[in-house]
């Protein structure tokens, strides 16, 4: 609101109690022009006279007369547009360093210029001004939904590990404890009654059903928040999650680590093992494909992450569309938990030559810890 009444102000402002000093270009223009006009009337009778006199007027003194004076009248009018151009020409200049990303840069109003390009300038200045106020609100809402999504993400992982938590120590251990009674109602069973061969079946199967809860409950639970992450760090954890992918979705996963082998913050290595588990999400959904690679690489000034498939890829303009939804949010969720460590990422894909992510860390961010070879 200020600064839409600073811009309607602003040819008020032009039009001031200092705007009689400013003369418009085309006034000054021909102003300067008559006076050229008048004197080279004045001057040319003048000398035209004089040669008159002296008897040395000819044709070919006319022509130079004439020729002179043209040449003279060129020369004035050029400087004296030159100099009557300049507030556009620093006008364009300031449009130019504008347009090259500088935002500071600022038209100058001169009280001498013509009043037009003054307003002109200072609606520049405005509208810059503008621009620069709604970069910093935009850059603070930017900061603001950042930390609202941290402390999402933080929130989520605490809930992960609570649900992991009581999945292992009440879950697991309600199961296990029906699993020993129903092996103990088992035993108790006469083994030579025949009437007892239909209970035994039922209490088999009611067992097995109940391994097979244990095991799922296990799995969900490691899945939820893998021990082996805080434990021994992300290089680990990406081998133990590769591993079980590969048994799990029959898909082989080639993991390799280069460079030397670092330990992330844990809100870091959180974030790239839920990267890794989201894109081999995606691939085991999406891609068709029939081998997955997971790249971990540690550099002098960063550490890059990328997880690659040879699927059937994707038209990358198509994420736009409707039918990807479960796709698109899966990569927003990837590109959001890369921006929140302050990573940059990227996906690269077409039909036919599979997806490949790529996530890059600064190394910064990182805390040297040797760790052990796998």
């Amino acid at each position: 609101m200020l600064a839409n009444e600073t811009l309607r102000a602003l040819p008020r402002k032009a039009e001031g109690k200092g705007s009689p000093a400013a003369i418009p270009i085309r006034r000054s223009l021909l102003f300067a022009n008559s006076i050229i006009v008048a004197l080279g009337a004045i001057v040319g009778t003048w000398l035209t006279k004089q040669a008159v006199e002296y008897g040395v007027f000819s044709p070919l003194t006319f022509f130079f007369f004439v020729l002179g004076g043209t040449m003279l009248s060129i020369l004035v009018n050029r400087q004296l547009i030159k100099v009557a151009l300049t507030p556009l020409a620093n006008l364009q200049q300031t449009v130019e360093e504008v347009q090259k990303g500088n935002l500071d840069a600022r038209a100058s109003c001169g009280k001498k210029g013509d009043p037009s390009v003054a307003r002109l300038a200072m609606t520049l200045n405005a509208m810059l001004e503008r621009i620069v106020e709604h970069n910093r609100l935009l850059g603070e809402e930017r900061k603001k939904s950042q930390s609202l999504a941290k402390q999402i993400i933080v929130a989520q992982e605490e809930e992960r590990k609570r649900i992991s938590r009581e999945l292992h120590d009440e879950t697991s251990q309600a199961l296990t404890g029906l699993i020993i009674g129903l092996e103990g109602a088992e035993k108790a069973l006469p083994s030579v009654c025949s009437d007892c061969r239909g209970c035994r079946d039922k209490i088999l199967y009611a067992k097995k059903m109940a391994i097979r809860a244990l095991e799922e409950t296990h799995r969900i639970a490691i899945h939820l928040r893998p021990t082996i992450l805080d434990d021994l760090g992300l290089v680990a954890a990406i081998h133990w999650f590769s591993s079980d992918q590969e048994e799990q979705l029959g898909i082989p996963f080639d993991y390799a680590v280069t460079g030397n082998r670092t330990r992330f913050p844990s809100e870091v290595e959180t974030a790239l093992f839920r990267i890794v588990q989201e894109a081999a999400t995606n691939i085991a959904k999406h891609s068709n494909a029939s081998r997955a690679y997971i790249r971990l690489a540690f550099d002098d000034d960063s550490a890059s992450l990328s997880v690659e498939d040879d699927g059937k890829g994707f038209d990358e303009s198509r994420l736009t569309s409707s039918e990807t939804t479960d796709q698109r949010l899966g990569l927003f969720g990837m590109k959001e938990r890369a921006a929140l460590i302050g990573g940059a990422f990227a996906i690269r894909s077409a039909p036919g030559s599979g997806v490949r992510i790529e996530v890059k860390v600064p190394v910064k961010t990182t805390i040297h810890h040797h760790l052990p070879l796998w």
